[in-house]
């Protein structure tokens, strides 16, 4: 699916480097991704907290897919990873549950996230690279036991594993530590309906659309970006009525 959010606010550099368009994210480790269009300065990229099957950057009004794959610099910016259409605006968290997210913590989040897109952008190296995020993750959730997208998004990785009962328990725990936040909550849908709990996943997708989840495209039985998990949660008839208790109204 690509309803996931990473970490991140906006980039803060754009250079156009010999006809190729950069845009440069990261915090202290950045993602670079190269595309060869320069239209690209014209797009805007959406930071995300991402996670799931869409990890891989993408940005609005620009190409769909980086030429180059995802590396890492020492220029202190920013991070951003993902979203087509916009997504709904993170659930704001207390500036007192920011302040114990240690600046190495979010470090590691953001070398986790630079393996998750290599693990994307190379199938050779996918296994490997997956195995590497999951260290970081790890790192950034010792470091910081409360950080809620370290837990999601290597619950996350768990998915991508097929190792479900680690990821719901790593799920759940973020949406313990961030209840309102619509992309765990999102992310909860799929497993469950992955798992073929459909009372679970209707619950969480009810929530996640409560507290402002909007990518749809997502929610689409067929699409570019239809998310292959709900398959079996759209079978339901109650999904359809969660969708229009929310005001979503869904077309092929």
């Amino acid at each position: 699916m690509n309803a996931m959010k990473l970490a991140g606010t906006t980039p803060l550099e754009r250079v156009n480097d010999g006809g190729k368009y950069q845009e440069y994210y990261g915090s202290t480790n950045s993602i670079i991704l190269t595309y060869k269009d320069k239209t690209a300065k014209s797009g805007v990229a959406e930071i995300s907290y991402l996670s799931r099957d869409k990890f891989e950057a993408v940005t609005k009004n620009i190409p769909d897919t980086p030429v180059g794959e995802a590396t890492t610099t020492d220029k202190p910016l920013t991070s951003n990873d993902k979203d087509k259409p916009k997504p709904a605006e993170k659930a704001a968290v207390k500036e007192t549950e920011v302040a114990k997210i240690s600046p190495e913590a979010k470090q590691h989040l953001q070398q986790g996230m630079t393996y998750v897109s290599l693990a994307k952008s190379n199938p050779k190296t996918k296994s490997e690279n997956y195995n590497n995020a999951l260290l970081e993750f790890s790192k950034a959730i010792e470091i910081s036991p409360k950080y809620a997208e370290a837990y999601s998004d290597r619950g996350v990785v768990y998915m991508q594993q097929k190792k479900y009962n680690k990821a719901e328990v790593d799920l759940k725990k973020a949406a313990e530590l961030n209840p309102k936040d619509p992309y765990i909550l999102y992310n909860l849908t799929a497993l469950y309906s992955i798992e073929k709990k459909n009372d679970l996943a209707l619950d969480y997708l009810d929530q996640a659309l409560a507290n402002g989840f909007n990518n749809y495209d997502v929610l689409r039985p067929s699409g570019k970006d239809s998310d292959p998990d709900l398959a079996n949660l759209r079978k339901d008839p109650e999904f359809k009525k969660v969708l229009e208790k929310h005001k979503v109204f869904i077309m092929n």
